[in-house]
């Protein structure tokens, strides 16, 4: 069963009517862990940070002031910016309900003793706002979100909500609901609810499909990362293009390079979508030889998905690997001098542009497996890329749900 951590507000507790409705709406599915946090933000994120240590959470959803703190789970990524740091990835999506983004005005207007709104496990009524508080608050500041992780919160805004004209709301994903700044039962189920099942849901990263007789179900891993960043952790042109110089169709097809400079305009675009399929040769002994045949079939399913989302997106793919499957093997047109004969279809590869495809393989979650021996390895692994301006949620539902309906139809 999947479990998802809830955040309740600064006034509240894990006993409040939010924790309670999404804890019973999400029982057939999820384990609800819903703490009491402490008055103290240090003490808060402590806790916090112990419970995500200690649990396989598969989701996190925080109101207003749970949400500040769950941003900080994000801002925790953030590392030094070197090496592995740079890469370090939440492993949850997040929904959060009015999230703040600072403390210091809410609390202001909250000096002295007040009630806590649900009962607390400790039976503590009461709380008290003063100036060392209020310091603390100010001190740990506010959460700065890697932007490569921005595509894994979602928020949800009340339109009646009286501090959001107070709030920053630079998100990717945000949506509006009718009410105020904490949601009544009604809402939970009619708002909160459904993103909470559509993400844990979609949590399965990797979707079977049938792909041939020759291969096992392949799986599908997508995720979608900033291009700026891709770009500078992922990209080495130089080095790339020496390895291709040592294969036999280093210029001798058009989906190899060396490449038209203009392919550098398709490196403008905000986001890059990722995809690895793994397949699973079903003869263990099959020769190494026989990788290519064994991937055709996915690749066939893969190049079709990502030509469909430049339609729908107006994105730019990167799926082909080795030779073309357009003309027949030696007929390409470049050797002759003359165009491409389906420009319409073939795409270059990552490589041919000069991305690591094992740090690619990576930001995945996955590890790319090599021959050692004539056979070919455990497992093969096909990894693509689409560029987009589009909404990363929407482009990787599209994607998902196309490879599984090329798939069952094949």
């Amino acid at each position: 069963m999947k479990k998802v951590l809830f955040l309740h507000g600064f006034t509240s507790s894990g006993q409040c009517q939010i924790a309670h409705t999404l804890t019973e709406a999400l029982s057939p599915i999820a384990q609800v862990i819903a703490p009491d946090l402490p008055l103290n933000p240090y003490k808060a994120l402590d806790l916090i940070r112990q419970i995500v240590a200690t649990n396989d959470i598969d989701l996190v959803v925080g109101s207003s002031c749970g949400g500040y703190y769950a941003l900080f789970l994000a801002a925790d990524c953030n590392g030094n910016g070197e090496g592995k740091e740079q890469q370090k990835d939440l492993g949850f999506d997040m929904v959060l309900v009015n999230p703040q983004r600072t403390m210091v005005p809410f609390l202001e207007k909250r000096m002295g003793v007040n009630r806590y709104k649900s009962e607390r496990r400790d039976k503590v009524e009461e709380y008290v706002v003063d100036q060392a508080l209020i310091k603390e608050f100010a001190e740990l500041g506010e959460p700065v979100v890697p932007e490569r992780l921005q595509s894994r919160i979602y928020v949800l805004l009340g339109d009646e909500d009286p501090l959001r004209p107070t709030r920053k709301e630079d998100f990717i994903h945000k949506e509006v609901f009718h009410g105020s700044h904490t949601m009544n039962e009604q809402q939970v189920l009619q708002y909160l609810v459904p993103k909470c099942k559509q993400l844990l849901e979609r949590d399965e990263q990797r979707d079977t499909v049938q792909i041939d007789s020759s291969s096992s179900p392949s799986s599908l891993s997508i995720r979608t990362i900033p291009l700026d960043e891709y770009i500078s952790t992922s990209r080495d042109v130089e080095r790339f293009l020496e390895c291709c110089r040592q294969c036999r169709n280093f210029g001798k097809t058009w989906a190899c390079p060396p490449l038209d400079p203009c392919q550098e305009n398709h490196l403008r675009y905000k986001w890059a979508t990722l995809l690895a399929n793994r397949i699973v040769p079903k003869d263990p002994k099959a020769p190494i030889t026989e990788s290519a045949e064994i991937m055709r079939p996915t690749r066939r399913i893969t190049e079709r998905v990502l030509l469909e989302a430049e339609k729908r997106f107006n994105g730019r793919s990167f799926a082909f690997t080795g030779e073309c499957l357009y003309c027949p093997k030696g007929t390409c047109t470049r050797e002759q001098g003359q165009p491409c004969r389906h420009p319409d279809l073939v795409r270059p590869s990552l490589e041919a542009v000069g991305f690591d495809i094992s740090k690619t393989a990576a930001i995945l979650g996955t590890e790319l497996r090599w021959s050692k021996d004539e056979f070919v390895p455990e497992y093969l692994t096909l990894v693509s890329g689409f560029f987009h301006d589009g909404d990363p949620t929407e482009v990787e539902q599209f994607i998902r749900d196309e490879f599984n309906r090329l798939s069952n139809a094949e």
